[in-house]
């Protein structure tokens, strides 16, 4: 009977052990591409799964909440605004990550200053808000990075 209870022991430590140490499917932005290599595990699902298989912080986000000839989307960057300004002087095109929802959302970049420092600024607050639209399509464009300007 101690063989039993200590078996399942081991069994249920090593299953809480790899349950809690599942990685991120995306660590770095070079990674961003594996999203879209696996698409079908998001499409369908809502906006916080995809989310929560994000490591790097997103810093700003350009919206487009839809409308009779305009699919709704998000625009996620991995950098702030500056150095998107950057990128864009430069001629390139910053690295992003678009998501089309199924759902209309509202997108004021007007009312978004009442809670945010810029109106760009992607939030907690938005994955709250946004989090449970259903994601249709998943696009990652763009080749410049933040972290490639702060290593030169």
């Amino acid at each position: 009977m101690k063989i039993i209870y200590k078996s399942l022991f081991f069994l249920f430590t090593l299953f809480t052990i790899t349950v809690s140490s599942a990685q991120r499917m995306v660590q770095t932005t070079n990674d961003l591409f594996l999203i879209c290599q696996n698409d079908g595990e998001f499409s369908g699902k809502p906006l916080k799964n995809l989310l929560d298989q994000i490591e790097p912080p997103i810093g700003m986000a350009f919206a487009e909440g839809g409308w009779i000839e305009r699919v709704p989307r998000f625009d996620l960057f991995f950098m702030s605004k500056q150095q998107y300004d950057s990128c864009r002087n430069k001629g390139q095109i910053p690295l992003r990550l678009t998501v089309y929802t199924k759902e209309f959302f509202k997108w004021d970049y007007s009312d978004r200053k009442s809670y945010t420092a810029s109106p760009w600024e992607w939030t907690k607050d938005d994955i709250v808000r946004y989090g449970n639209l259903t994601v249709t399509f998943i696009r990652v464009s763009g080749i410049c990075q933040p972290c490639e300007e702060q290593t030169k």
